[in-house]
Order: structure tokens, then C-alpha cells, then sequence
């Protein structure tokens, strides 16, 4: 008979083999319907290619939701010896950031809360969630949805390959940044490169703003509370002449809603100096901007009754649990549940040297330790479980 940890493995390849864009997560949302039909789950379509099965108990209680994100990334996937048999079939596309595991693992807690719930009361409901990669987000549309009306906690928990196979982070307070995504518009005036006087080359003046930038905000921000990351610069397509206009894409990351205004103050800032500069120039047209700056997620904060609750029951029935963990610049849409309901995010290490498994989250040849399926398979459940017997200890 397959145990479940074969099955979770045998579950999360076959995820691994589909990944899908956000918002266009089909054919993931139809094989989890195909699972919790299987299980014996009742379940509803929500937010789109969503999906939310509930469980309930044998008699009326608390409710509690687990929540499970669906998308993958952009990414073509490199072939290894690992992942010969379960690469992706869609080219292009790549669970390169552990969807898959989270998707497996929350089924697999349905399986055994299905086969247990004559034993506890309450209700627990599956989320499965699309587009946690792009802002703003699959969870604004789940709660959008009703999906947390008569819920009273939730928990989720993310695979990181950075962190020792087997170990659970529980931490308290803030765990994870905010992220503000910007679009950067320059625009100069194009002609030869001959032209020194009447062009304004808007290549350069992206340039002075990318140099320029960290150093005007750690005038007044420590460089350890915000990142900023380009991830676009695009300008021009003739070599020899100078381009009309210049685009730079990014993200804004930090711990603060402060700082988050000083940022967007002194980008602003800086450019125009960095435009009057231009400007001075002999030139028929002045260079001008257009910046477009929007909150992707919130500072994501664990609940701190909520979350020690967690540690305690964790520290009593598994190993290597541990809650010192520095808070660190990624960002989730997880953190929009926090902001409704008491709930902890927890991460659970898949990274393994012994087993050459150490490539970084969005990384072209990620992959993950899949024995730590089980184990997030069953703190997830404990967690459920606990929470429905003794809702208390969990809440103000």
C-alpha cells in the first residue's frame, strides 16, 4: 500500500510537471479538484482558477484555514539528474519557488483530516490560492471572495532552499518586508550620437538615477532596512542613435510603513535634480519623467499570541524548530490574511548539500529535499488539530 509520504512525493511531481502563470493556473486548479474529489472533499472554485475545500468535523467549533499558493514562475527550467522524471512539460514556465511542495503538503493535511474527522470539532478549510507571484495578489481576491467570513485563524508555510532541510522557522512579530513595485518613464530627446547639444540621452539619465539612488536614501534609511532591486532597463534600438525614452522596472522592499514614504519621497526627489540637470542643457525639448509606484504587499507580521502557541506545540512533537530567524526582504500576499485574522507563517528548510539540493529559490534548477513533505504534512495538521481542541491558547 503507498504510504503517504510516497504519495505526497508521487503528488508534488506531478505539480512540478504543470506549472502554470498566475490567474492561468488551469490545470493545477483542475488535477487539485481531481485530488479532493478523490478524498472525498467538498470544494468551490474561488477567485478564479482558486479553489477552497472544507472539512468539517463531527460537530459545530472553531474554524481554521490552511492555505496553499498555486502559481509558478517564468523560468525554463534546466534538466539535472534529479529532476530527469518530473521536469516541466511547459516550456517556459517553472515551479522554480516551491509551490508544488505547498500544494502537495496541504492536500496531504486533507487527507488525514478527512480520515480524522469524527475526532475533532470544528471546521478547516483548504485555500488554495492563485497568484501569490504577482501583485497585488491571489489573497486579496480569496478574501474578496468571503473565503475568511467565519474564520478565525490561519496558518501557512513556505519551502526555502536557504535553510537546512527539516528545519521550521516559527517566528514572532515581523518576519517578511513590504514590497512597493515602480515603472521609471524617462524621457529625453532622440537624434545622433554626433549631437551632443540638442539630444538628451535618457540611457544616462537612468544611469545617474541607478548610481545615484542608494546613496541619497542612506542619507536618512540604514541600508539593512530596505532593498531596492531593477529588474528592467530598457531603452533604444538603434546603435548609433540616441533612444527618445528609457523605462527601468523595479521593487521597493522594507520593514516600514516610514520608510516606505521617506523611499517614494526621495525618489522623486532625486530625479528631479537629476532632470533640472538635464534640462540645462541646450536643447529644444526639456527631459521630463512619469514614475508609478504601487504597493504590492504588506509588511507580513506573525500574530504573537498565535504564533507562540505554534512554537510551543511544535517544540513538544517535532525537531529542529527554531524561532531566531532575522527578518528578511521577501515578501508575501500571505501577510493580506494577517492583516483580517490571527494566524503565523511558518518556513520550512528544503535546501540539503548532501544531496547537491542548494540552488536558491528562483533559481533555473531549484528543487527541493522531498522528505520534508511529511513533516510539513504533519505540523500542518497538529497545528489544525490543536487549534480546533484548544482555540484559547491561540487567541486574544
Amino acid at each position: 500500500m503507498e504510504s503517504l509520504e510516497q504519495w505526497l512525493i508521487k503528488t508534488r511531481r506531478e505539480f512540478h510537471q504543470i506549472p502554470e502563470k498566475s490567474f492561468n493556473e488551469f490545470k493545477t486548479q483542475a488535477l487539485i479538484i481531481d485530488i479532493l474529489d478523490s478524498i472525498g472533499i467538498p470544494h468551490k472554485k474561488v477567485a478564479g482558477t482558486g479553489i477552497v475545500g472544507e472539512i468539517k468535523g463531527q460537530s459545530e467549533g472553531n474554524c481554521i484555514a490552511i492555505r496553499a499558493d498555486m502559481d509558478a514562475l517564468e523560468v525554463t527550467e534546466i534538466l539535472t539528474d534529479r529532476n530527469v522524471n518530473y521536469i516541466s512539460k511547459h516550456p517556459g514556465l517553472m515551479h522554480a519557488c516551491g509551490h508544488d511542495a505547498h500544494i502537495s503538503m496541504v492536500l496531504g493535511v486533507g487527507k488525514l483530516l478527512n480520515k480524522s474527522r469524527d475526532n475533532f470539532n470544528g471546521t478547516v478549510k483548504l485555500i488554495f490560492q492563485p497568484a501569490e507571484e504577482l501583485p497585488p495578489g491571489g489573497a486579496k481576491q480569496i478574501i474578496q471572495s468571503g473565503v475568511l467570513e467565519n474564520v478565525d485563524s490561519i496558518i501557512g508555510l513556505h519551502v526555502f532552499s536557504n535553510i537546512e532541510s527539516g528545519t521550521v522557522i516559527v517566528k514572532n512579530g515581523t518576519l517578511m518586508a513590504s514590497s512597493c513595485m515602480f515603472r521609471l518613464r524617462l524621457f529625453g530627446k532622440g537624434g545622433h550620437h554626433s549631437d551632443k547639444v540638442s539630444n538628451i540621452n535618457p540611457i544616462l539619465l537612468g544611469a545617474e538615477f541607478i548610481d545615484r539612488i542608494h546613496k541619497e536614501i542612506e542619507l536618512y534609511i540604514n541600508s539593512s532596512d530596505y532593498a531596492i532591486g531593477f529588474g528592467n532597463f530598457h531603452s533604444g534600438e538603434q546603435f548609433n542613435r540616441i533612444p527618445d525614452e528609457a523605462y527601468i522596472d523595479g521593487s521597493i522592499r522594507s520593514f516600514s510603513i516610514e520608510h516606505n514614504k521617506q523611499i517614494k519621497h526621495i525618489f522623486k526627489k532625486t530625479l528631479d535634480e537629476i532632470i533640472q540637470a538635464y534640462s540645462d542643457i541646450t536643447s529644444t525639448q526639456r527631459a521630463h519623467y512619469e514614475l508609478e509606484m504601487n504597493e504590492s504587499y504588506p509588511i507580513l507580521s506573525n500574530n504573537s499570541q498565535y504564533t507562540a502557541a505554534v512554537l510551543d506545540l511544535l517544540e513538544m512533537k517535532f525537531d529542529n524548530i527554531s524561532s531566531k530567524y532575522d527578518k528578511f526582504f521577501g515578501s508575501e500576499d500571505f501577510a493580506f490574511y494577517l492583516e483580517k485574522i490571527p494566524g503565523t507563517f511558518l518556513l520550512l528548510g528544503s535546501g540539503n548539500e548532501q544531496k547537491d539540493i542548494c540552488e536558491s529559490n528562483h533559481s533555473n534548477k531549484f528543487d527541493i529535499d522531498e522528505d520534508i513533505l511529511i513533516k510539513g504534512t504533519n505540523i500542518l495538521y497538529s497545528i489544525a488539530i490543536d487549534f480546533l481542541e484548544s482555540p484559547e491558547k491561540y487567541l486574544e
